[in-house]
C-alpha cells in the first residue's frame, strides 16, 4: 500500500510532501520519492525526489517550483517489479509578492 501524503508547507517555489509505504511487494523497496508535474499523472520520468528505500513514512522537499501555478504530485516506490505510484494530488503554489527577491 502506497499513500501519497498531504502537501505543506507551500511557498511560492517550494513545497513539502511525502508519502507512506505499509506493504512492499514481491521485493523490498529499492528507491521511494515524490514525482511532480503541472500535468495530471505525474511519473519518474519527470521532476522527482528520491528519499531512499524500505517502507514507512518519508517527507520530500519540492523545489525550484514556479510560482502561482498547479501542480499535481504523487509517491512513488520502485523494487525488481516496477514502479508504483500512490493517490494524486493537487496544490498552487503561492503568487511572488512585488516585494519578493527573484534571487533567493
Amino acid at each position: 500500500m502506497l499513500e501519497t501524503l498531504e502537501v505543506s508547507e507551500i511557498g511560492c517555489e517550494a513545497a513539502v510532501c511525502g508519502g507512506d509505504i505499509t506493504f512492499e511487494g514481491v521485493s523490498a523497496v529499492i528507491e521511494r520519492g515524490v514525482v511532480w508535474s503541472t500535468e495530471d499523472n505525474p511519473t519518474i520520468s519527470g521532476s522527482k525526489t528520491s528519499d531512499g528505500s524500505g517502507t514507512g513514512s518519508f517527507t520530500s522537499t519540492l523545489s525550484n517550483l514556479q510560482p502561482d501555478t498547479e501542480y499535481f504530485v504523487r509517491a512513488y516506490a520502485t523494487n525488481e517489479a516496477g514502479t508504483a505510484y500512490g493517490n494524486i494530488r493537487s496544490f498552487k503554489t503561492l503568487e511572488r509578492s512585488t516585494g519578493d527577491n527573484p534571487n533567493p
